[in-house]
């Protein structure tokens, strides 16, 4: 019963961050640009790394995409690329290992069991097969699809951890490395 308790108080925390962080960026979208989030972080001029890790690692619980934070990355850190492609995929295995677990935890496939039991069996079908590792490597080297939630999905699923953490890094290492090395190509007007 107090593991119960316990886990609502997680989920009504999180959801409470979740929605008023939106809300804020709602009326402030520049908030999660990645030119206002680089000069947040320069704010902390001795532990640049350090709170870009942090902020990287913890995105996924406020939904902004990795992407940004690695554009972040590239633009700070501009001699120093291959260390930020480094950082960027180690915070990405980090933050995606944390949110596999966490939706385990928190018994997200009963809400999703519940609410969208055809989609989730599909899901889990697609992610349990022989092609199931492909699908998440593809999820995650493809830019315009959210990676957070095929990280909920996987752990709520509960798909095989070696054969998720694999996908993750392979498809992050491709797709960090095109942003990484062609940002200004890419993103030079955006940014």
């Amino acid at each position: 019963m107090k593991h119960k308790y316990i886990k609502r108080i997680i989920l009504f925390f999180w959801l409470s961050v979740l929605i008023t962080f939106w809300t804020y960026a709602l009326f402030n979208p520049s908030i999660i640009s990645a030119k206002n989030i680089s000069n947040f972080i320069l704010k902390f001029e001795t532990h640049l790394l350090i709170v870009y890790a942090i902020m990287f690692i913890l995105r996924p619980f406020v939904m902004v995409p990795g992407a940004t934070f690695v554009i972040v990355g590239a633009m700070i850190f501009e001699t120093r690329l291959e260390l930020i492609l480094l950082i960027s995929v180690f915070c990405e295995l980090a933050s995606s290992s944390i949110v596999y677990f966490f939706s385990d935890y928190m018994g997200f496939d009963k809400f999703f069991k519940k609410r969208y039991p055809k989609k989730l069996e599909k899901f889990k079908n697609k992610l349990e097969s022989k092609s199931g590792f492909l699908f998440i490597l593809f999820w995650c080297s493809f830019p315009f699809v959210p990676s957070d939630l095929i990280f909920y999905l996987s752990g709520s699923l509960r798909i095989s951890y070696k054969k998720f953490i694999l996908a993750v890094f392979l498809g992050h290492v491709v797709l960090y490395s095109i942003y990484i090395f062609f940002t200004d190509t890419f993103f030079g007007n955006l940014i």
